[in-house]
């Protein structure tokens, strides 16, 4: 193991002098990047129970949007270390250095995951170096819970992150709880954001990152997706007007496309903004997963599918996903056209039925209920 992963083990031992406070939940998303994902939607629920709450950031100066009642700290400092070893919940979606410390018995690691389905290669199955696989086996043994999607994503991720099956909790995506029900006041702050009329669709692009030093959509070396002719032709499919959302990956950089586009990229909670989409365009990012429990209109692009593939194989045929993989821009636009409502639906719930999803919009509840021995409407436990 390289030598600051013990060096870090070695030294945070020294917290275990101080007891476990049974009242406290520390929470990161992304290895401290952002306030979202499914962490972001636990530390807004669990804070308004009778756990103190602490979200750990890169840039605490960032967390404006953090509600009050959660406590903001420095990712990586030495109040985050101490809060790791003497927290009773730590709530991950990205395992990174909290998946790697000497934790006690009493003590347990909640990993949320980042994405649900089972698409792309993750964990073991790419990277296999010997450190990368002690690595995984620390934070897999550390794991208390670890929250499915599906019946697929348990049978996936367990061998590619080496977590043992009966760590998996059926519970869903707790990020993925808002895109059942109706929402009329994120479709109000989201159009008022970006300034789009009431009767304006709206299609959202948002592709995965690609690996390499290139961080640019434009500069990946294929075609990039034609906003003019994808904004036309869902004009005259859906007979309405659009306007076209880009939403890079975070770690991709966050560019404009073209005059046509709105950049998105800026605007924390994707989650939202797949719920405001009318239409959604990605290509073998697990964002398809979550559009997909909506049962609204989908599309892929992946014009560098075999290069792509090559890297990043795919746990499942792409014939299986719940959209359609369209290869160029003519390709893309002809699906557009001859979209077919009753047809789509059905390759939908045909995948959802295949992998066995458990998101039906209850995960937070559940979460909880199962990990915190929360009842649903209650703050304590």
């Amino acid at each position: 193991m390289e030598l600051s992963v013990k060096f870090m083990r070695i030294f945070t031992r020294v917290f275990r002098i101080f007891p476990i406070a049974n009242d406290k939940v520390v929470i990161t998303s992304f290895n401290g990047r952002l306030f979202n994902c499914n962490p972001k939607y636990l530390a807004i629920a669990l804070a308004d129970t009778d756990l103190k709450v602490y979200y750990a950031l890169r840039n605490p100066k960032a967390g404006n949007q953090i509600p009050e009642k959660i406590h903001i700290v420095k990712y990586r400092s030495l109040k985050h270390f101490y809060l790791l070893m003497t927290s009773k919940y730590i709530v991950v979606n990205s395992a990174g250095v909290a998946g790697l410390l000497p934790y006690r018995k009493k003590q347990q690691l909640i990993c949320t995951a980042h994405g649900g389905g089972s698409f792309k290669y993750t964990g073991v199955k790419i990277f296999k170096s010997k450190e990368a696989l002690k690595k995984r086996k620390i934070s897999g043994d550390n794991t208390t819970y670890y929250l499915s999607s599906s019946r697929k994503f348990t049978e996936d991720q367990s061998e590619a992150m080496l977590v043992n099956e009966k760590k998996f909790i059926n519970t869903g995506m707790p990020r993925n709880d808002i895109l059942f029900g109706d929402h009329p006041e994120v479709l109000k702050r989201v159009k008022e954001h970006y300034h789009i009329p009431e009767e304006t669709g709206i299609i959202l692009y948002a592709p995965t990152y690609r690996d390499g030093p290139v961080k640019s959509i434009s500069g990946y070396g294929f075609e990039p997706l034609d906003v003019d002719q994808v904004i036309d032709a869902c004009r005259k499919r859906f007979n309405k007007d659009f306007v076209f959302l880009f939403k890079a990956h975070h770690d991709m950089l966050p560019e404009s496309m073209s005059e046509a586009s709105i950049n998105a990229s800026d605007y924390s909670d994707t989650q939202e903004l797949l719920y405001c989409a009318d239409v959604m365009i990605s290509d073998y990012s697990t964002i398809q997963w979550d559009y997909s429990l909506m049962r609204r209109p989908g599309f892929l692009y992946g014009p560098d599918l075999e290069q792509y593939m090559s890297v990043h194989p795919f746990f499942q045929d792409y014939h299986e996903w719940p959209f359609a993989m369209s290869r160029s821009n003519e390709e893309l636009v002809d699906s557009i056209l001859h979209y077919d409502e009753d047809a789509g639906k059905k390759r939908i719930e045909t995948y959802l039925d295949q992998l066995g999803s458990y998101d039906v919009g209850t995960a937070i509840p559940q979460t909880l209920k199962i990990v915190f021995g929360i009842e649903p409407g209650k703050t304590n436990r």
